[in-house]
């Protein structure tokens, strides 16, 4: 199985900035999932504000990305 593995926390990027939407749109297009880490971590440069899991909930409704064929729909 491929997919994409995106942390917006260590990127400091919010997850439905501009920069981002390419990455989802191409993950959509090829039917790829994505993985989204998110809560705390060690980093003291990594915002915990974009670690929010509701920050989610915009990309999962516009970009909803799906598994192959037996494993059904992912949400983000």
């Amino acid at each position: 199985m491929s997919g994409v593995k995106l942390g917006p926390i260590y990127q400091n990027c919010h997850p439905m900035d501009s920069r981002m939407q390419p990455i989802y749109q191409y993950c959509q297009q090829r039917k790829l999932p994505i993985l989204i880490h998110q809560g705390t971590t060690f980093s003291r440069k990594a915002p915990l504000k974009l670690s929010f899991p509701l920050l989610l909930e915009d990309v999962a409704l516009a970009y909803p990305v799906t598994c192959p064929p037996k494993t059904g729909p992912v949400r983000m």
